[in-house]
């Protein structure tokens, strides 16, 4: 939170803030269930991963389902994975 806090303060209120911080955390538990995975990419022998701007995207973008509490915020894995395939970019020819 504080690097939210430090990076984004002076342009955004508190409000937006904590949206941000429970989003990031509700992306972190999908990248944690294994469920984004080909949304991410293996760095070398690292022990991070790079995450798509697309997954970032559909996280700011996506409904986070009800909560009791903080610890419980998530997405619905299924209506984040859909809306990062509306904002990926189409490749290929048809």
């Amino acid at each position: 939170m504080v690097s939210i806090v430090t990076g984004f303060a002076d342009d955004h209120d508190i409000d937006e803030l904590i949206a941000v911080s429970h989003r990031l955390r509700a992306l972190a538990r999908v990248l944690r269930s294994g469920d984004g995975d080909h949304w991410t990419l293996n760095v070398g022998n690292k022990e991070y991963k790079l995450v798509s701007e697309v997954l970032f995207r559909a996280a700011a973008k996506t409904r986070l389902k009800e909560a009791k509490t903080v610890g419980e915020i998530a997405f619905d894995v299924r209506e984040l994975l859909e809306a990062a395939l509306k904002e990926a970019p189409s490749s290929g020819i048809a």
